[in-house]
This record gives C-alpha cells, structure tokens and sequence, in this order.
C-alpha cells in the first residue's frame, strides 16, 4: 500500500470525534493537558495549584466574590443554611456572623450589630433542598442570596418585625375630673380583639383631655385600624397600630369658614353612618353692619355643639377639626362661605393650608375609575396642627412592608475584613393603593401576607435590581436598589419600578439572565428573552421597556450562562451528554446565531453537570461534574 504524505500547519482546530477523512487540517484526535492557541499554536495548559482543602460536599452552592489582587474569596451556603467563606489566595477561612441590625447598601461598613457566628445560628431563609435552590448576585461588597424555595410576601401583623402601639384620637372627655391610671380596660368597637389594658394619662387644668395612651396588656386579636374606648373615660376614643400596615382610617372631620359676611347662617349637619342627624352645628351672623363679627365666634359656637355630642374638636386657623369613637359624615349648608370634608374631597384645591396634623384624604378626581385617586397627609410644621403642607401618601390600612425573612439576603464584607450576613430593609410603600401602585408581581395581590412567587434570580441591570419570579421581570427604582415601589402616582418618573412579563404559548418561567450592549438576555427553560428599551436617548422605564423573544433553546437552569467577551455560552442536558452553546449578534431587529460548540466532543462530554466557571482573560471556559467513576 503507498504510503501517504500530508503536511498539517498547525494543530490549533481543537479536538473532533469525526472520521480521520472528515476532519480539518489541525484538528486532532485527543488533546491532554494542552491547549490550541492561535498565536502560540498548541501550548500547554496553564498550570493550577492547590491551595487548601476547604470543603468537599458537592451539595454546596458557591459563589466567588473577586475585590483587588489581594482580596479574593470563594464561599459557599449549605443546605442547613449555614455559610462558609474561604481567602481564595491561602484557603483560610473567614469569619461570618449573623447580623442583628440591618445593613444598608451603600453605606459605610460597621462594625455593630454583629451576632452569633452562622456556624451555630444559620439563617432560616437560606435553608434548601434542591440543587439550584440558591443564587447569587455580588455587587461591591455587597452578595445577594435567592432561594428559590423560599415565597415572598408582604409582612403580616403581630410578628416580631412590627410594632405594635396605640393612639388616642378622640381625648375629649365628657366628664371632669378623671385621674391618670394603669391597667384600663379597654372594649373593641369595631373589631374582635379582646382584654387589651391600656395606661392613661389625663392632663389640663380641668382634668378634660387624655394626653397620653400606651398598651399595658396586649390582649388577643387585635388588628391595626381596631377602635376602641376606654372604660370609665367617657367621651374617649383610641385606635390600635401595627406598623405592619399604614395609617388606618379614624373618624374626623374638618370644617372651615371661607368667607366671613354678615347675616349669614354657618350651619353643617352631622350624620351617623346610617344617614341620621347627631348634631347640626349652627352659628348666625348679626345683620347689623355695626356689630362686630369674627371667625373665632363662629368656630366657639361650632365648638360647643360638636363637644356636646361628645366630639373631640380642634380649632384650627379658620376650621375646626373635630372626631369621635363612631363613623360620621357630613353635609354643609353653603359651600361657597363654608368648606367641609371629611375622608376625601374631589378636588385637591379644596384642601386648607392648616389642618389637623396627620389626617388622612383621599382626593378623587373622577368618580368613574379610582385610577387617577390619590391619599393626602397633612403634615403640621414642626409636626403640630396649624400651618403645614399636604404630601401624598399610601392608602389607609394597607400592607406596605415586606416579610424581610421571605425575602433575598445579603453578605457583606465588614471594614474589618470580616463577612456578615443579614436580612435586607426593604422600603415601605410610600404612596396610592395595590392598584395605582402595584407591589412587584412575586407578591400576590390578592392575599398579600399569602406565600407568592419564589424569585428565581436577582440581577444588575441599568442601575437596578432585577428580580425574576415565573415569567415576571420586576425592577427597583433606579438607583434606588430597595425601593420596589414607585415613590408617588400622581405622576410618573423615569426612576419608577419596572414589571413586565414574557409573552409566549408556552412555559416561560424565567431562571437566569446576562447584560449585553444592548440588553438584558434573560433565559427560559425552552425560551430566551431580550429586554431593553425601545427609545435609548429616553432609557429604561416603565413607558419604554420592551421584552422579546429571541431564540427557542432549551436551557438547564441549573448551570449558569457564562460571558465569552463578545457572545454568550449557555448548556443543556441533551441526549447522552451536555451541549454548549455559543449566542451571539443578539439585537431586537433580527434573530441571533447560535452553534453548538459541543458538537464535535460530544461522546467525551459527562451527562450531567454541577458547575461552570468562565476566564474571559484565559480565554477558558471550566464544567464540573459529580461523575467520580470520569477520568476527565
């Protein structure tokens, strides 16, 4: 047989399982321990070294938090929950506690509020089963920690997250000469809790107002917006707080005199919440030009009615304000002299500029949608009724803090060098309703302090926090990465949150995600999505945000996606071994690529995977296997 003759240039095409006849010129058989390079042809691996035996349970979940040259640790949660963290450099492992106080991103790092080790007292929220249970995302000093196993929610009443406390809102007494005490039975009006004891204390010269109210004994079941009277304080009404919840709804009202003329009636109706009369406050002026009129006398006379109905009243500028234990409602006589409401008006010019401190109106702009409505707080200078100015708040008696133990964590590296892990404190809801101003779409509106949606994953994009949960994006406020809730809903700001869902005909639960130039890719099980802007001079926001399909790729959420410099490389588990994939030239206006990079190795290739790691420098991409009886 003739002997034949072939010259190979090189040996930089990699490895191929293909026939000797179908291969290209360069590429080999098997390659052990070296790797092709364009410009140094086929060099040897770069060389690794052993550093320590931290841990070897591959039912660790680890993430690698990269500082400086001299700062590089790899860490790793449990499934008990229990976090351990090692100097990537010498192997050493470092110190994390638990903390006790809550650790604000961005600030400067403190040394207080440090609890026990999590040797000992791990975190309930990063207890897991599942292999792919826990995610991270690492920004600065800063590694945020996913459990998917764990369902967010809005935090309920009574927990020790709240506190709880009381309020008297009507201190008014009908009777003189009450005294200060401790222990007071209380009866719940308007709610089903019972035995709550509260301490009083009864100040002014005549012994008519109750100056100060605090809990004694809590009782059982109360629930924030509970109103309540005291016994044997007549004429006293009080309600009962969780900070769980907003501000609830008292009972008041307000009544001013706009304009002061002489032989005119300045008369308001009080009702009941069944529509009958309590009071008809009345006051006339005299007809005669050269008596002397004033609006004091007009609010004394208004005054003296309302207290002899057993109101709390408050004279205030031109108005009164006044309340009581029962629901009322009010009906004025002549709006154009007089101005009344009582929890809501239809105009926000109709609100004075000195009110009560801290009453609460709804402004309703239509009556046909509640839309456009908005909730007012009329906040005193120096906190105090008079003077003041209307802000925008959340509706009354709403959820509107979330449950920071159902919530991602963090772990955070102290100025000291030590690590500490928490709960993060996440904003209230500061504005409108669930309607004007949704939570994110992993909490169910419908049963706030119900389990929600697990959050698959958390990422940085354009200044934000992402957070993926079924087929759901939602966003915090740029730049404001704990803010989840738009700051107002009287207008809208290019800062607001951002929630939108992916729109396909077939599951498009969301896992995983990589930024790109022009995008945030975020990957399906069967589906990959890009979202970005439509208008790039007007960025990211609710107004612009856009999320398309790109690619129908199956994708193993338990591996993540990985940067290669230009393109992106994702996995699956396939037929009898995993595949990567490379995707690149990813834009909204036409489809991207995507090879399989596996092909030609795809018998070498284990049938199931643990881990990827990436070096963009080294020009690697590393896979990890649980296979013990693989020799490669």
């Amino acid at each position: 047989m003739a002997s034949v003759t072939q010259k190979i240039p090189n040996y930089v095409a990699g490895i191929s399982e293909q026939p000797d006849e179908l291969k290209f010129p360069g590429q080999v058989r098997d390659l052990l321990n070296c790797v092709p390079d364009v410009t140094k042809q086929l060099v040897k691996r770069p060389g690794s070294r052993f550093v320590a035996d931290v841990d070897n349970l591959t039912t660790n979940e680890w993430f690698s938090y990269y500082r400086d040259e001299q700062e590089q640790y790899i860490g790793c949660v449990e499934r008990t929950g229990q976090i351990n963290i090692y100097d990537a450099l010498n192997g050493d492992e470092e110190t994390v506690n638990r903390g006790l106080l809550p650790i604000v991103y961005g600030s400067p790092p403190v040394d207080a509020g440090l609890g026990p080790s999590l040797k000992t007292n791990p975190l309930p929220y990063l207890v897991h089963t599942q292999p792919d249970s826990i995610q991270f995302l690492t920004v600065n000093d800063f590694t945020f920690v996913t459990n998917r196993e764990q369902r967010p929610r809005m935090l309920a009443e009574g927990t020790d997250q709240t506190e709880r406390s009381v309020d008297c809102y009507a201190n008014f007494l009908t009777n003189t000469g009450e005294v200060s005490a401790t222990n007071v039975a209380t009866t719940n009006i308007t709610g089903t809790g019972t035995d709550m004891t509260v301490d009083v204390t009864v100040g002014d010269t005549d012994n008519r107002f109750i100056t100060a109210l605090t809990i004694n004994t809590a009782g059982t079941g109360y629930q924030n917006g509970d109103r309540f009277t005291i016994d044997g304080y007549e004429g006293a009404a009080a309600v009962y707080l969780d900070t769980a919840r907003s501000a609830p709804e008292v009972p008041e009202g307000y009544v001013e005199v706009k304009i002061l003329a002489y032989g005119r009636e300045y008369k308001f109706t009080v009702l009941d919440a069944n529509g009958d009369d309590v009071v008809e406050p009345s006051v006339t002026t005299a007809f005669d030009a050269t008596t002397a009129i004033s609006v004091q006398t007009v609010l004394d006379g208004w005054a003296t009615a309302l207290q002899g109905a057993n109101f709390t009243t408050e004279i205030i500028g031109n108005g009164i304000y006044f309340t009581r234990g029962e629901e009322f409602s009010i009906d004025v006589l002549d709006t154009q002299t007089m101005n009344g409401f009582t929890d809501d008006v239809n105009s926000f010019d109709r609100l004075p500029y000195q009110c009560h401190n801290g009453m609460i109106v709804e402004v309703v702009n239509t009556d046909s949608s509640d839309e456009d409505n908005f909730f007012v707080i009329f906040n005193g200078d120096n906190g105090v009724s008079g003077s003041g100015v209307w802000e925008e708040t959340v509706a009354p008696n709403l959820f509107i803090r979330f449950d920071r133990d159902r919530m991602p964590h963090q772990i955070v590296r102290n100025a000291d060098g030590t690590f500490t892990a928490n709960f993060v404190t996440w904003e209230p809801m500061p504005a409108g309703t669930y309607e004007t101003n949704p939570p994110p779409s992993f909490i169910d509106v419908d049963d706030p302090t119900g389990d929600g949606e697990p959050i698959n994953k958390m990422l940085l994009f354009r200044n934000r926090l992402v957070f993926l949960s079924q087929e759901n994006v939602s966003t915090s406020q740029a730049g404001g990465f704990f803010d989840l809730f738009s700051t107002s809903v009287i207008s809208a700001s290019p800062q607001d949150p951002i929630d939108i869902a992916a729109s396909s005909n077939q599951p498009a639960i969301l896992y995983d995600g990589l930024e790109i130039n022009n995008g945030l890719v975020l990957f399906g099980e069967t589906q990959q999505y890009l979202l970005t802007s439509e208008d790039s001079a007007l960025g990211l926001s609710q107004d612009t945000v856009k999320l398309s399909s790109i690619s129908n790729f199956l994708y193993d959420r338990q591996i993540r996606p990985a940067m290669m410099g230009t393109t992106l490389a994702f996995t699956n588990m396939g037929g009898t071994s995993f595949r990567l994939f490379e995707m690149g030239s990813i834009d909204l206006q036409g489809q991207p690529y995507a090879n399989e990079l596996s092909k030609v190795v795809s018998l070498l290739l284990p049938d199931n995977l643990v881990s990827l790691a990436d070096s963009m420098e080294g020009n690697l991409l590393m896979f990890a296997t649980d296979d013990e009886n693989r020799d490669n």
